[in-house]
């Protein structure tokens, strides 16, 4: 599947909508970094967020005990 029917469809169904929003969020505060459009504690309080929600993201309801394992990846 091409990338952009990929997101397009992700987007559709609501899935993957976390990592999504992760990379919007470091994308934009990297570019914002680079060319000093912001304060340097406006970026690291973004940075802080960004990996907030990736621990969240790894910690939360989409991983699965080894019990519960339909055999077929998501």
């Amino acid at each position: 599947m091409r990338p952009l029917a990929r997101l397009r469809a992700d987007l559709a169904t609501g899935k993957n909508l976390e990592i999504y929003l992760t990379a919007a969020i470091a994308l934009v505060v990297g570019v914002l970094g680079v060319f000093d459009l912001v304060d340097a504690k406006v970026v690291g309080a973004a940075t802080l967020a960004t990996l907030a929600l990736v621990a969240v993201n790894a910690l939360g309801p989409g991983t699965r005990s080894p019990t519960s394992r339909s055999g077929s990846p998501s």
